[in-house]
C-alpha cells in the first residue's frame, strides 16, 4: 500500500540493489510479475530457491534467496525468513500506527476483522491479511500497511513455544489480547502450561493489555493494569446475554 516509503526503506538497506518500483511481496513464485520482490523460502513440500534460475530467466524481479547466484536481480541472505523479519523490524521503527495484536487458540481472525470495522470508521487503519499470522506470513502482512496509519491491527499465531515471543519482537505491539486458550488446540506444546506462557508473552512491554475473565486459562495470567471484560460483573467491560423478546446483548 505504502510503495513509495517501502521503495525508500528497501532502497537505503539494499543500496546495491535499487529498484524504481515495486508491485508486490511475494512467497509464491507461480504468481510472479514483473517488479515484485520474491522471498524464496522452502516450505514442507516445495522449496522457492529452487525456483529462482526461472525466475529471473523470465521475470525483472529481485529475489532473496540462500542460493548463491551471480545476478544484479539476486540478494543472497544466510536465511530469508529473517531478512523479512529485518525488514518488517524496519518498517516498525518508521511507522506511527499503535500496533493492536490479537492471538488466541480460537476468534483471532473474526476479532481482527470486528475491530478493524470499528476503528476504520474514524482512524486510518490497517489490518493482516486474512489468516497469515506466522513467522514468515506476519512479517509480510505488517508490510503492508502504511507508516502514516493511526491503528494497525495484526493477527499473531502461534504453532511451538516462543512463537508469539518472536513475532512481537518484530512488531512490538502497543496493545495485546488474547481471545482464549483452549487445551484442544495444544498441539506442538509440552503442556497447558507452556502454552498459556507462551500466548502471555503478547502481554510483554505493552500500553495496555486486554484480559477475557470468562476463559480460565486466560483468567489466570497475571498482568498489570489489564482491562478485563466478559460475562462477570467484576469485568471492567461485562456483556449479558439476553432472551430473544429482549435484545440479544447488552454492553455495559
Amino acid at each position: 500500500k505504502d510503495k513509495n516509503n517501502f521503495m525508500k526503506l528497501f532502497n537505503d538497506k539494499y543500496k546495491k540493489h535499487q529498484i524504481n518500483d515495486i508491485n508486490a511481496i511475494s512467497i509464491d513464485s507461480r504468481n510472479l510479475e514483473d517488479n515484485d520482490i520474491f522471498f524464496a523460502l522452502k516450505g514442507e513440500q516445495y522449496d522457492g530457491n529452487n525456483f529462482v534460475n526461472q525466475i529471473i530467466k523470465n521475470k525483472n524481479v529481485k529475489c532473496f534467496t540462500s542460493k548463491k547466484i551471480n545476478n544484479s536481480k539476486i540478494i543472497y541472505c544466510d536465511s530469508v525468513k529473517k531478512e523479512i523479519a529485518k525488514i518488517a523490524s524496519l518498517w516498525r521503527e518508521k511507522t506511527k500506527a499503535k500496533i493492536i495484536a490479537i492471538t488466541g487458540s480460537n476468534g483471532k481472525t473474526t476479532l481482527k476483522e470486528l475491530v478493524y470495522h470499528i476503528l476504520n470508521k474514524k482512524y486510518r487503519c490497517s489490518k493482516s491479511i486474512g489468516n497469515f499470522n506466522s513467522m514468515t506470513g506476519l512479517p509480510i502482512a505488517f508490510l503492508n500497511s502504511k507508516l502514516d496509519d493511526d491503528y494497525c491491527i495484526l493477527e499473531l499465531g502461534a504453532n511451538k513455544p516462543n512463537e508469539i515471543k518472536n513475532l512481537c519482537n518484530i512488531v512490538k505491539p502497543n496493545f495485546g489480547i488474547i481471545t482464549n486458550i483452549s487445551n484442544a488446540h495444544i498441539g506442538n506444546f509440552e503442556s497447558i502450561n507452556q502454552l498459556i506462557e507462551t500466548k502471555a508473552s503478547i502481554f510483554k512491554n505493552n500500553e495496555k493489555s486486554f484480559i477475557n475473565l470468562n476463559n480460565k486459562y486466560t483468567s489466570l495470567i497475571n498482568v498489570e493494569n489489564p482491562i478485563t471484560f466478559g460475562d462477570s460483573k467484576q469485568a471492567d467491560f461485562h456483556a449479558k446475554l439476553k432472551t430473544k423478546k429482549e435484545s440479544p446483548i447488552s454492553i455495559n
